[in-house]
C-alpha cells in the first residue's frame, strides 16, 4: 500500500512505514493525493469502510507539516478544512494515475456528492476545484460537461465562466495528459468566447484550428466535430452570414447521419438552429421541412429541448401569421416550463440528468414574452403586460440579464402606449442598465429608438430626434440594417409631423428601396402609411388614398391590429379633407372603439381631436366640444404635450365659430406657445394663417400686419432649419444608401 514516489519532499512515507494498522496505512496513502481534506471526510471514508475508531489516525494526520489548516464559519458552526500542499498537486497530473490514486479520487467524488446533498453550504464552492480534479484523475470529464450544459441552459454565464476557468487552470498543471478531454475543454472555452461575443473572425479561425486538431474518428471525435460545425454556424449567424450559417449546420447534420449519431438531443438543436436561420431569410418553404422533422421527433427530446422546440414552432407559425397555432405551441412550452420548475423545486440539482448536446439558438425571450408579444400585436395591451410580468419573474429567477433587459423593454413599450410615460422611462432605463451590464450596445439601440416615441409624446422633439439618430447609428455600426431602416422610417415620420415634407420624402424613398425587396417587407405597412400622409399634406389625395389602401392590405396580411386601426384613422382624416364627412365619421368611430379596447391613450387622444375637427366641419358644436374636452383631459392627464397645440387650435376654431372672441384669442395664444416650445414651425405658420382670418385680426390692422410679419419670420426660420437638417442627415443617408444599394 505504500507509495514512496508520491512526494520526495514530504515525510508521508515515513509515517506510513511506522503505522502497523493496515487500514490506517491505506488511509494515509490515500491522504497523500492533493485535495481538500476534512475531518468529516476521514470519518466518512472510515464509515463506509466499516472502521470507527479513527481518533489516533486523525491526530497523526493533522500533525503532518504539509497540511495547511483553514477555518470557515457558516450558520451551523465552525467547520475545519485542510488543504494538502500544492507541490503534490503540481506533480500528480504528469503521472499515470495509479489504482490507489483513482480509488481515492472516486472516494472523494462520493464524498463531495454526500457533502453537497447534506448541507455542506458554503464549502460546496470551495470543494468544486478539487472535485473536478478528482474527476479528471478517474478519466471522466462527463460530470464537468454536464455542469457546463446546465449552466448554458439556465443562462448562468457566471457559473459557466467559473467552470471553464477551473478546467483551464487544472489542465495548465499537466503536460500530455488526457488529450481528448483537452479538446473538449478548448471547445467549451470557444463556447464561452461565443457567449461573451468575441470577434467573429477570431472565433471562426479558432474553431477551424480546433477542428483540424481532431485526428481521430471515434464517436467522441465525430461528436465534437458536430458540435464545432454547430458553433461555427452560430458564429456565421451572428455575423449575418445566413446562407453560410445554414450550409455549415447542414454539414453538422450530414456528419450525424454519416457517423450514425442518431440521438434526438444531438440533431434536435440543429433543426432548431436551421429553422431560425430560415425564418431570418424569410424562406418559409425551407423552414417547413425542418418544422415537420421537429414535430415528428419532439417527443424524443429531453424536457429543456422540447420547451425550446415548441417556442421555435410558435415563432414559425407567428411569422406565417398563424397566430392561433403559435399561441397553441407557446402554451405547450409554458406548461412544460411550469412542470420543469416544479420538478426542479422538489429535486436535487446534483441528480439532474442531462445529455451533452450542441448549443442551439438561445431565444432571449421567455415563453411568457412570446405569448405577450402576440397579445401586444393583437392590441390586447393589458393581457400582454400581465404575461410580460410573468416573464420578468422567470428571467430574474434565472438571473438572465439579457432576458431581464428584453422583458423590461417590452413592458416599457406598452407602458408608453398606455399613457404611463414615467413608468415607461423607468423600465427603459432599467433595460439599458441590464444591457450595459452585459456589454450589449447593439440592443441598447432598440431602447433609444423607442425612447424617441416617449420624448415625442412629451413634446420634446429635439430629444426625440436625437434619440432616433443615436439608435440608427448604433444599428448601422453593428450592420443591423433592417432595424436601422425601421427607425429611419420613424425619423421620416417625425420630420413629417414638423412639416419638413421634402426631407421626409427623401427618407421614405431610401426606406422604400430597402423594404420593397423580397424578404424585407415585414414593416412596409408603416412606410406606405407615412408616404400616404405626405401625399395628403401635399393635397395629392388620389395618391394618398392609393398608399393608405396599400398600408391597409399590408396590415391585414400580417394581422397587425394596431397598424390597421391607425390606417383606418388616417383614411378618416383624408375623407374629412375630401368633404366625405359621413364616411369619415364612421371610420373615426371604428378607430376610436378599437383604440379604447387597446388602451392606447395617445391614439385615443389623437382620434378624439380628429372627431372634434369633423364635428366643427359639420357645425355640430356641442359634439365637437365634448370630443375636444375629453381629448384635452387625456392630454393633460398623461402629459401628451405633442398634441396640446393641435387641441388648443381646434378650441380656437370652435370659439371663433361661436363668436367668443376672447376665448378664441386665448386658445390661439396657447397654441402658438405650444408650437414654439416644440419647434413646430410649419404648424406655427398654419396657426398664424388661421388667426389672420379671425375677427380680432380682421378688425385690427396693426395686429393683422404683426401676424403677417410673424409669418414671414417663421417662413425664413423654416427654410434655415430645413437646410440645417439636410446637412445634419448627410452622414446617415450616406451610410444607409451605401449598404442597401
Amino acid at each position: 500500500m505504500t507509495n514512496n514516489n508520491i512526494c520526495s519532499n514530504c515525510n508521508v512515507p515515513e509515517l506510513i512505514e511506522r503505522t502497523c494498522d493496515k487500514s490506517t496505512q491505506e488511509l494515509l496513502v490515500l491522504c497523500s493525493i492533493p485535495s481538500l481534506f476534512t475531518k468529516e471526510l476521514i470519518e466518512f471514508y472510515m464509515d463506509i469502510k466499516g472502521f470507527y475508531n479513527i481518533d489516533n489516525i486523525v491526530e497523526s494526520f493533522l500533525s503532518q507539516p504539509f497540511v495547511i489548516k483553514r477555518k470557515f464559519k457558516d450558520k451551523i458552526g465552525i467547520v475545519e478544512t485542510f488543504s494538502i500542499h500544492d507541490t503534490l498537486k503540481k506533480n500528480i497530473l504528469s503521472l499515470s494515475p495509479s489504482t490507489t490514486i483513482v480509488k481515492y479520487a472516486n472516494t472523494l467524488i462520493d464524498y463531495y456528492r454526500y457533502a453537497s446533498n447534506y448541507g455542506a453550504g458554503k464549502l460546496k464552492e470551495f470543494y468544486l476545484k478539487d472535485k473536478f480534479f478528482c474527476e479528471l484523475i478517474t478519466g471522466n470529464l462527463y460530470a464537468w460537461q454536464k455542469d457546463v450544459q446546465v449552466a448554458i441552459e439556465n443562462n448562468s454565464i457566471e457559473e459557466y465562466k467559473k467552470l471553464v476557468s477551473i478546467c483551464k487552470n487544472t489542465f495548465m498543471l499537466s503536460n500530455e495528459y488526457m488529450l481528448q478531454n483537452r479538446l473538449w475543454l478548448d471547445y467549451y472555452i470557444l463556447l464561452y468566447e461565443y457567449y461573451d461575443r468575441a470577434s467573429c473572425d477570431s472565433l471562426e479561425s479558432k474553431i477551424k484550428t480546433l477542428f483540424n486538431n481532431i485526428q481521430g474518428k471515434s464517436f467522441e471525435d465525430n461528436l465534437l466535430k458536430v458540435f464545432l460545425f454547430d458553433l461555427l454556424g452560430m458564429v456565421y449567424f451572428n455575423n449575418n452570414n445566413l446562407e453560410q450559417s445554414y450550409n455549415t449546420l447542414k454539414k453538422a447534420l450530414n456528419l450525424c447521419r454519416k457517423t450514425n449519431i442518431n440521438n434526438a438531443n444531438i440533431y434536435g438543436p440543429l433543426y432548431l438552429n436551421i429553422i431560425i436561420i430560415c425564418l431570418k431569410l424569410k424562406n418559409f418553404r425551407r423552414a417547413k421541412r425542418y418544422v415537420i422533422l421537429i414535430q415528428t421527433n419532439i417527443n424524443m427530446f429531453e424536457q429543456e429541448l422540447m420547451i425550446n422546440a415548441y417556442k421555435v414552432l410558435g415563432l414559425y407559425k407567428r411569422q406565417i401569421f398563424d397566430f392561433k397555432g403559435a399561441l397553441n405551441d407557446y402554451y405547450k412550452a409554458k406548461n412544460l416550463l411550469i412542470k420543469k420548475q416544479k420538478s426542479i423545486k422538489w429535486s436535487k440539482n446534483s441528480d439532474k440528468k442531462i445529455e451533452i448536446k450542441p448549443i442551439y439558438y438561445i431565444d432571449e425571450h421567455s415563453v411568457y414574452d412570446s405569448i405577450g408579444e402576440i397579445f401586444a400585436h393583437q392590441g390586447n395591451h393589458k393581457k400582454a403586460i400581465e404575461l410580460y410580468q410573468h416573464a420578468l419573474k422567470s428571467q430574474i429567477l434565472l438571473q438572465n440579464h439579457s432576458g431581464i433587459a428584453w422583458t423590461k423593454y417590452n413592458i416599457g413599450r406598452l407602458e408608453y402606449l398606455s399613457g404611463n410615460l414615467e413608468s415607461s422611462f423607468s423600465f427603459f432605463n432599467q433595460s439599458l442598465h441590464e444591457f450595459h451590464k452585459i456589454n450589449q450596445e447593439y440592443n441598447c439601440a432598440y431602447i433609444y429608438g423607442e425612447l424617441s416615441y416617449v420624448y415625442q409624446y412629451l413634446g420634446d422633439t429635439h430629444r426625440s430626434i436625437s434619440s432616433l439618430e443615436k439608435s440608427i447609428n448604433v444599428f448601422l455600426k453593428h450592420k443591423m440594417f433592417p432595424q436601422a431602416i425601421l427607425y429611419f422610417n420613424h425619423l421620416g415620420r417625425l420630420y413629417q409631423s414638423q412639416g419638413f415634407i421634402e426631407i421626409s420624402n427623401e427618407i421614405f424613398s431610401v426606406c422604400m428601396n430597402y423594404l420593397s425587396k423580397p424578404g424585407n417587407t415585414e414593416n412596409i405597412g408603416w412606410l406606405y402609411n407615412n408616404l400616404a400622409r405626405n401625399y395628403m399634406y401635399a393635397k395629392q389625395y388620389n395618391e394618398a388614398k392609393m398608399f393608405f389602401d396599400k398600408a391597409k392590405k399590408a396590415f391585414q396580411k400580417s394581422q397587425n391590429l394596431r397598424g390597421l386601426i391607425y390606417v383606418i384613422n388616417n383614411i378618416g382624416e383624408l375623407y374629412i379633407k375630401l368633404n366625405r364627412f359621413d364616411e369619415a365619421q364612421s371610420l373615426l368611430k371604428i378607430s376610436l372603439k378599437y383604440k379604447r379596447n387597446m388602451g392606447d391613450q395617445h391614439a385615443i387622444c389623437y382620434t378624439l381631436r380628429e372627431l372634434g375637427e369633423l364635428y366643427l366641419k359639420k357645425k355640430k358644436f356641442k359634439a365637437a366640444k365634448k370630443c375636444l374636452d375629453e381629448s384635452f383631459e387625456i392630454c393633460e392627464k398623461y402629459g401628451f404635450k405633442m398634441l396640446s397645440g393641435e387641441i388648443y387650435l381646434s378650441f380656437a376654431k370652435l370659439y371663433g365659430m361661436l363668436q367668443d372672441e376672447s376665448k378664441e384669442t386665448m386658445y390661439y395664444t396657447k397654441a402658438i406657445d405650444a408650437y414654439k416650445s416644440q419647434n413646430f414651425i410649419s404648424r406655427l405658420i398654419n396657426c398664424f394663417n388661421l388667426q389672420l382670418f379671425s375677427k380680432s385680426c380682421q378688425n385690427n390692422s396693426k395686429l393683422y400686419f404683426i401676424k403677417k410679419l410673424e409669418i414671414l419670420l417663421a417662413q425664413i426660420e423654416y427654410v434655415k432649419h430645413n437646410q440645417k437638417l439636410h446637412k445634419q442627415l448627410e452622414d446617415i443617408f450616406e451610410k444607409i444608401e451605401k449598404e442597401i444599394r
